[in-house]
């Protein structure tokens, strides 16, 4: 439970495509992800393009993402994901998404302390 838990470090950024999302702890922690988002054409850095009359931003279902980025990155003491189409095939309800723009990640995460298992 995270309340078990302190806090060491925390971090949050949006990231556009062609970039590369980064989580980093030290040694004794590991990450903990605590919201995220990915996109196409959020409000924000990566807005680089302007929307047409036929054209809707949209998004893929915040849960859908979290558990991705969680089954890839939690618990792991250094994380990489690179921000580009290939993502978004791991996230079915960005389906819809069009491709010739500019898509994001918003990742917030935390560097908990690690606990360690021992097996009898």
């Amino acid at each position: 439970m995270l309340n078990d838990f302190f806090l060491f470090a925390t971090g949050s950024k949006e990231y556009c495509g062609g970039e590369t999302f980064t989580a980093a702890c030290n040694d004794t922690h590991q990450i903990y992800i605590t919201q995220a988002q990915y996109g196409i054409m959020h409000t924000g850095k990566c807005a680089g393009k302007m929307l047409t009359e036929n054209q809707q931003p949209c998004s893929a279902d915040e849960n859908e993402v979290l558990d991705y980025l969680d089954e890839t990155c939690a618990t792991q003491k250094h994380c990489e994901l690179a921000v580009n189409y290939e993502l978004a095939e791991n996230f079915k309800s960005s389906n819809n998404c069009p491709k010739e723009l500019q898509q994001f990640l918003e990742v917030e995460y935390q560097c908990i302390p690690g606990k360690s298992c021992s097996y009898q």
